[in-house]
């Protein structure tokens, strides 16, 4: 089963997330899921000895895949992306990570531009960055991090100015966009990632949006707990397609939920979004 860390450094959002998890207490299938409060560092990664985490480290090396929810260039001087150039750096303080990072985006995508939302997974196993912890449940006492992946996910162009403005019109319609946005974003990245789960342990995913881009705390933490939950969803077939449908529409605003259903006179059935995380 894979790891799955919801990492921020801010207060708001990680108390979000937690309440979320708290009030519905999800069962996930596929995944561990867990929030973590603080700057992405090696630290994140260490565990104390405890009965849930026991079978955490069989081996001795833990592949870690990190979600970047940066700008369109691979740019990494800012925000969560800036966690990610430091992580990388104190493992090789000899490279310059982000022009290595921004050459592998280069090499991959065949241009320097990748527009927002479309996914680039750079391997980096070949660079061999690493990082030993002490972990009580590893054998030996310690593990050795190997960062592997680098899933480029662009949210915007450029951080010059918040992709939701705190003042843009109707709050309601506001925080359906957002909502969409950061669930799209996740499902977005578990999707390209499908193909590599046997090659990693850990995937460590950002608050969406929620630094520069001007999400709510609230609809990240949603957004991102329903991408999770929703792709479990999907691959493992726990609903029928649609029921599967109307959630999906629903969680992006649609009000005819039954838009693809061939009998018109079904009354919409919709769900609190919020429950389906029960499922």
């Amino acid at each position: 089963m894979i790891e799955i860390i919801l990492n921020s450094s801010s207060k708001e959002l990680t108390s979000e997330f937690n309440k979320l998890i708290t009030k519905y207490t999800p069962k996930f299938r596929l995944f561990r899921v867990q929030v973590v409060h603080a700057k992405l560092s090696p630290t994140i990664f260490q565990r104390k000895k405890t009965t849930q985490n026991a079978v955490r480290s069989k081996a001795s090396v833990e592949k870690i895949c990190i979600v970047s929810p940066g700008n369109s260039f691979g740019f990494l001087n800012g925000g969560f992306d800036k966690g990610i150039m430091n992580l990388f750096n104190s493992c090789n303080s000899t490279q310059d990570f982000q022009a290595l990072f921004q050459k592998e985006l280069r090499m991959i995508n065949k241009t320097s531009y990748s527009p927002v939302l479309n996914p680039t997974l750079v391997d980096l196993a070949k660079y061999n960055y690493t990082c030993e912890l002490l972990d009580e449940n590893a054998p030996g006492g310690s593990i050795c991090m190997q960062y592997t992946h680098i899933l480029h996910l662009p949210t915007m162009v450029s951080p010059e100015q918040p992709l939701f403005p705190k003042k843009s019109g109707n709050a309601t319609n506001n925080n359906q966009k957002q909502l969409s946005f950061v669930f799209d974003c996740c499902f977005r990245s578990l999707l390209q990632l499908r193909d590599t789960f046997f090659k990693i342990d850990c995937i460590v995913l950002p608050g969406f949006g929620a630094g520069y881009g001007g999400v709510e705390p609230a609809n990240c933490a949603l957004g991102i707990l329903l991408g999770i939950k929703l792709f479990e969803i999907d691959h493992l077939k726990l609903v029928d397609q649609p029921t599967l449908q109307k959630y999906l529409l629903q969680l992006h605003g649609y009000k005819d939920v039954n838009i693809f259903q061939e009998n018109k006179k079904i009354e919409p059935n919709k769900v609190d979004l919020e429950k389906i995380l029960k499922l």
